[in-house]
């Protein structure tokens, strides 16, 4: 597999993965109304953080300019 493809794979793995806490975690009758805040501390925020990183998928990411 090219470097490129599994960087890809993983971040779309991780985005899939918030998104199945963001489903399960807005539900207010199994989580109440906390579950956002929850989602954005235990998900979103490590999420973003490993794909943003020096080592992640994101790290050339800028405003104005992406880099692979």
């Amino acid at each position: 597999m090219h470097p490129a493809t599994r960087t890809v794979a993983v971040a779309i793995a991780r985005l899939h993965a918030c998104w199945l806490a963001w489903q399960e975690l807005t539900a207010p009758a199994s989580c109440g109304y906390t579950g956002p805040n929850v989602w954005h501390r235990d998900h979103l925020d490590p999420c973003m953080r490993e794909l943003r990183g020096p080592q992640g998928p994101f790290e050339g990411c800028t405003k104005g300019s992406h880099q692979v």
